[in-house]
């Protein structure tokens, strides 16, 4: 499961944060947001795809249109 978290972290700051610096701090908080609001004993196992997708509809509007 970490290694799953950081590979989560790692696309996402990639995709969104590629300059560093503040834009990957907001990925990060986006990311542990995320994870409180989906953490659940049924969700557990999902989580990190549940993140990545949910922090990718908050950053790239284009992926919201997608679905």
């Amino acid at each position: 499961m970490a290694k799953q978290w950081e590979d989560v972290t790692a696309r996402l700051c990639r995709d969104f944060a590629p300059g560093g610096g503040a834009e990957v701090e907001a990925v990060l908080e986006h990311i542990a947001h995320q994870r409180r609001v989906l953490d659940s004993a049924t969700v557990r196992d999902y989580l990190p795809v549940l993140v990545e997708r949910a922090v990718r509809r908050l950053l790239d509007p284009n992926e919201a249109a997608r679905g």
